[in-house]
């Protein structure tokens, strides 16, 4: 305990530092889709190395080609007669939902699957919550937290909700919480 006391800057010191850091990794640029663009996605790590095999069928229900302009395929799929939107669906996942649309080339029978990103919403219930521990160090030397938060409501990147902690020094917060994600 003495250790920690004479080492209490060093310690917030250290701790500033991993924030910094994680920070700084959470915000190195990636690529990231541009929303309303379809991009193909590569094959599933189950499928990879797969061979294909050829199946004879009779008949392929597609959509007319005006779904092809209101889905915004790349420009290749669009000037191509031959390739033709077999199916088509909605992905609720992360933050935003996605398009995601199978082309079939009814030429050489190939197919590719193809996700757009669509725009955040501009109202919509909140998706996410969690319950955790925490351990690091506050002002009163080294401490354990247990927290929670559930997201309410979610207009664009703004997310705001209900958040709690209580500490093992039996402090505690209730409140809630706007915040934006990106």
């Amino acid at each position: 305990m003495k250790w920690i006391r004479a080492n209490r800057v060093s310690l917030i010191l250290f701790a500033m530092l991993l924030i910094g850091a994680a920070s700084a990794w959470s915000l190195w640029p990636r690529e990231k889709p541009a929303v309303g663009v379809s991009a193909p996605l590569p094959p599933a790590k189950e499928a990879k190395g797969e061979a294909k095999v050829p199946l004879q069928i009779r008949t392929v229900y597609v959509y007319r080609d005006r779904v092809k302009r209101k889905l915004d395929l790349p420009a290749p799929v669009m000037a191509d007669p031959n390739k033709q939107v077999i199916t088509t669906g909605k992905l609720d996942a992360e933050e935003r939902p996605y398009t995601m649309t199978a082309v079939l080339d009814t030429q050489t029978g190939e197919s590719q699957i193809y996700a757009r990103p669509d725009p955040l919403p501009w109202l919509a219930p909140g998706k996410r919550g969690a319950v955790g521990i925490a351990y690091g160090v506050s002002d009163k030397g080294p401490d354990a937290r247990l927290y929670g938060y559930r997201d309410l409501l979610q207009v664009k990147a703004l997310h705001a909700g209900a958040r709690g902690d209580l500490d093992q020094h039996g402090r505690w917060f209730a409140g809630g919480y706007v915040e934006w994600r990106f």
